[in-house]
Parts: C-alpha cells; structure tokens; sequence
C-alpha cells in the first residue's frame, strides 16, 4: 500500500510542476528601457492629467502644454505574442494618454499602445505634462499586456527622474 501511494503522489507533483511550468511559459514579459529616435518616426503621445475635449482634441492646445520629453522602448522578451499592451499610470492624477493621429492631424486616446510578436519592440517618445513631474521625482506605472491564451500579466514599472541631470531612467519593480 506504501508503493501506490508513494507513486500516485509523485504523479501528482509531477502533474502540478508541469502545469506550472506551462503556465509560465504562457505568461507574457515585457521589457521598457530608456531608447534613442534618431529617425523620428516614433509615435509620439503625450500623457496628462488637464481637461481637453475627448470627443475632438484639439492638437494646438496640447502642444503648448510644458511638458518634459521621455523616448522609451516596449520589447516582448517572451516566446508569447503580447496583444493589447497597456501603460497606464498609478495614482490619483487622472492622466489619459493621448497618441498623435498623423493622418487625422490630431490627438487621440488609446488604451493599447502596441501589439507585439515574440522579440519584437517598439519605440516611443512620450511628453509628460510638467503638471505631473513638478512635484515627483518618481511616477509609477502599471504596464500590462494580454497573450493569445487570454492571460494578463501586469508589471510595475518606474520612471525615475533625474531633474538637476535632465535625464530619466525606467526600472522595473516586479
């Protein structure tokens, strides 16, 4: 009676280890780190917290906000495709994320930013209104994305920055 057991247990581990290990072969990375555009052809998105019109936004009033300018990088460093990639900042600031519309000549608002296959990235310069720097050093982030298994995999990221160096670094919290 030992033996049975002693095997339907072992099964059992074994069951459970490989089911881990699957579902986190199926879990979505994302990677963002501090990038260069020389080409220019970045989209270009802007986050702040003030009222603009959301039906029509109007491109002159948000770009003579005072903002500070952050170039960023997405990359998928898993084996999964990354659908519906989110980067959403956390707190009570109420900040959208508005991306330029270069064929409608005009800001939008998007939730998802990117779709990425696995190893692919993206580029992004984002203007982050002066409002939400001048009293942190650090904004925190949610950035998130779904895979084709229908999983959501949500990672904490900073943004770190550097005011008397006028530089920024992201780091990752999870």
């Amino acid at each position: 009676m030992g033996g049975y057991t002693g095997g339907l247990l072992a099964f059992i581990s074994a069951y459970f280890i490989y089911r881990n290990e699957k579902l986190a072969r199926e879990r979505t990375l994302l990677h963002i780190s501090n990038a260069k555009d020389d080409s220019g052809e970045a989209p270009m998105s802007v986050l702040t917290p003030r009222l603009i019109d959301q039906a029509d936004p109007e491109l002159a009033r948000i770009t003579f906000l005072p903002f500070i300018e952050v170039t960023f990088e997405v990359m998928n460093v898993s084996d999964n495709f990354a659908n519906d990639v989110q980067l959403k900042l956390l707190g009570k600031s109420g900040a959208i994320l508005w991306f330029y519309h270069a064929e409608l000549d005009k800001y939008l608002e998007y939730e998802s930013i990117a779709l990425l296959q696995a190893s692919q990235s993206r580029v992004f310069r984002m203007k982050i209104d002066n409002h939400l720097v001048s009293s942190h050093e650090v904004l925190d982030f949610e950035l998130s994305s779904t895979n084709l298994f229908g999983q959501t995999t949500k990672q904490n990221v900073q943004l770190l920055l550097h005011k008397e160096a006028k530089g920024y670094l992201f780091k990752h919290r999870t």
